[in-house]
């Protein structure tokens, strides 16, 4: 399928009849951007190479961009050699060297700009474009066609097929009546019109005329470029699908950025979860020591409820004891009043007892003149001789003393009863009565009794921190029982 990429499908007619030839040659005066509406580009992409003439800067160096292995002049087209002043409206391929063309463009708002260029003949170009055939000519110059074929002048080149914008400038008005005969006396005939330009085939290839007279057709197989303006409202919608499309890829773009971000944010989300887990493990292992803690701090509660328990029960009994202590404490107020009521008593008996003890001195003086008295009688010479006499009077007072010894119990005995029974004591004293000698040897017995009974209930004499009177050594000295039991507890004491 053959793309066309020229603005009347120049390109097809062209292809239709030259599709044949082989690495052909062809020479576009006027040759405008490299792409578009480009009479060139399909014979390009064929394997066709050839010369581009064009006088403005920005198209012949897209020129050169696009076709590095072909010829570009940047240069006009005319019979002088000297430079020449170009109108150019950037943007279109309205460029010419008339002032009256360039006033009508201007006047439809289109921005004049003047350039200067170098003029080149057109035998020239054909000279330096060293190639024996070239198959077609293209001459668009936005009305300076007569001045361009002029410039032919008298160069043998007779290229097979010439094309020539026929038109007046941007309208459908003809002129072609003043450069045609220049074209027919080099043996060019017409071949066909396409409503803009007119094909001239030369008359050594008449047979071509046969291939070129008729408009683009189903027949060709061609399809139309992006850039054809009989395409515009495809190409509006490619275009339109094509900044749709660049705005889905960079979209696209922003997403695949957004997902990298993205998946560096999961890669970080990923490693602050992993974090958090393990730190949710941790808190949990803290949680169930903690749980430990807390089960052995609410059994030492419950320990210390019971401690404080038992403390309570301890401080009600401690009150109890308290209240007992305070109740003792009074008690012992009590006994330190009687106790000083004791003292007070005891120093009474210790003074009794000094008394006593100096009787019991006075006793043991009287005992002991009593002892010097009766060994001197004893030593004495009388004592001796009277002692025949003394043993015949013991032994009679022997027998006496027998008998009191062995009345002594008995009296006892019914003093004891007569105490028991106080009914008898008045018959035994009248009876008693008969014989005096008796019932005064009865009371005498009793009061003796009475008194040693008074001794015996008498509590001994002490008192701390008193000094106890001077005791003196009375073993061999003979008492009485009373004396002797008041020596004793004295000494106790």
């Amino acid at each position: 399928m053959t793309v066309s990429y020229a603005q009347q499908f120049e390109d097809v007619i062209l292809w239709r009849a030259l599709k044949d030839v082989r690495n052909g040659a062809y020479i576009d005066i006027g040759a405008n951007d490299p792409v578009v509406d480009s009479v060139s580009l399909l014979f390009y992409e064929k394997g066709w190479r050839g010369m581009h003439v064009e006088p403005m800067p920005v198209y012949a160096q897209k020129l050169r961009e696009a076709r590095f292995d072909e010829q570009v002049l940047e240069a006009a087209v005319g019979e002088s050699a000297d430079e020449i002043e170009l109108f150019s409206f950037e943007g279109t391929g309205l460029t010419t060297a008339f002032t009256n063309y360039a006033k009508q463009h201007q006047k439809a708002g289109r921005e004049l700009t003047k350039i200067k260029v170098a003029c080149v003949p057109l035998a020239e170009i054909f000279e330096s474009f060293n190639r024996i055939h070239i198959h077609w000519l293209k001459i668009d110059v936005e009305g300076m066609e007569k001045v361009v074929v002029q410039s032919w002048g008298s160069h043998p080149a007779r290229h097979w097929i010439v094309v020539i914008e026929s038109t007046r400038p941007n309208s459908q008005e003809l002129a072609f009546e003043d450069w045609e005969p220049e074209l027919t006396k080099r043996g060019y005939a017409f071949a066909y019109f396409d409503g803009l330009n007119r094909f001239y085939v030369h008359e050594d290839h008449a047979e071509l005329a046969a291939t070129i007279n008729m408009p683009p057709n189903f027949f060709d197989f061609f399809t139309l470029s992006e850039h054809s303006p009989f395409s515009w409202h495809v190409t509006g919608q490619l275009h339109a699908a094509e900044d749709e499309i660049a705005k889905l890829l960079a979209r696209l773009e922003q997403l695949q950025a957004e997902r990298e971000t993205h998946d560096v944010h999961t890669k970080w989300v990923e490693g602050e979860l992993a974090k958090a887990q393990s730190e949710i493990e941790e808190r949990a292992a803290a949680v169930t020591w903690l749980e430990d803690q807390l089960a052995e701090a609410r059994t030492g509660i419950e320990t210390r409820d019971g401690t404080i328990a038992w403390q309570q029960d301890q401080l009600a009994e401690a009150g109890i004891l308290q209240q007992k202590i305070l109740a003792a404490e009074r008690e012992v107020a009590s006994l330190g009043a009687a106790n000083t009521d004791l003292i007070v008593q005891v120093g009474q008996w210790e003074q009794r007892a000094v008394g006593l003890q100096r009787e019991m001195d006075l006793w043991r003086q009287q005992a002991n003149a009593l002892r010097r008295q009766s060994d001197e009688i004893h030593n004495s010479a009388s004592w001796k001789l009277s002692a025949p006499v003394r043993w015949s009077g013991r032994l009679a007072r022997h027998g006496i003393r027998s008998t009191k010894g062995a009345l002594r119990p008995a009296a006892a005995g019914g003093l004891s009863l007569v105490r028991a029974l106080p009914w008898v004591k008045p018959p035994l004293l009248a009876a008693a009565s008969i014989v005096p000698a008796l019932r005064r040897k009865i009371d005498h017995f009793s009061l003796v009794r009475r008194q040693e009974q008074e001794a015996l209930l008498t509590p001994p004499v002490a008192a701390a921190g008193l000094d106890a009177p001077a005791r003196h050594d009375a073993s061999d000295v003979p008492l009485y029982p009373r004396a002797a039991r008041i020596l004793h507890d004295l000494g106790a004491a």
